[in-house]
């Protein structure tokens, strides 16, 4: 699974303003514009006068954690898709105890389909390896 800054920012966004407004309401949206604005302004200006200094007090542990947390978060929110049962929680406790509940409604063709397509994942990220590039372009 690729963590990038899109997934943590998503992460980051949903968290903020889905205790401010509803999601997927006007309100939501409006919100979330606004922080995005907010913080293209904040980072505008930060370049203008040069702080960007400040970046380098962030430590690695924390922001390898922030990373980490990211990963298990995104991660453990697709488990409702591939055990095709319904979970409501949007906290990550919430989640792992409603999966852990709903487990015996486990909907095996999804399951199954899904367990199919990692293995085929996982089979051509090592098959990949064994052929030039020129044989994929």
């Amino acid at each position: 699974m690729a963590v990038g800054p899109v997934a943590m920012v998503s992460l980051l966004i949903a968290s903020g303003v889905g205790h401010l407004a509803t999601a997927g309401t006007d309100q939501y949206i409006a919100l979330a514009i606004l922080l995005a604005l907010i913080v293209g302004v904040i980072q505008f200006s930060m370049g203008l006068f040069r702080l960007g200094f400040l970046v380098n007090f962030l430590s690695h542990p924390v922001i390898a954690g922030f990373t980490s947390a990211a990963a298990l978060i995104i991660g453990f929110s697709q488990f409702k898709h591939l055990l095709g049962i319904k979970v409501n929680g949007e906290k990550f406790l919430e989640i792992m105890s409603q999966i852990f509940e709903n487990i015996s409604n486990t909907h095996i063709t999804t399951l199954s389909i899904g367990l199919v397509a990692i293995i085929i994942l996982l089979a051509v990220k090592r098959i990949h390896k064994h052929f030039p590039p020129s044989f994929w372009s």
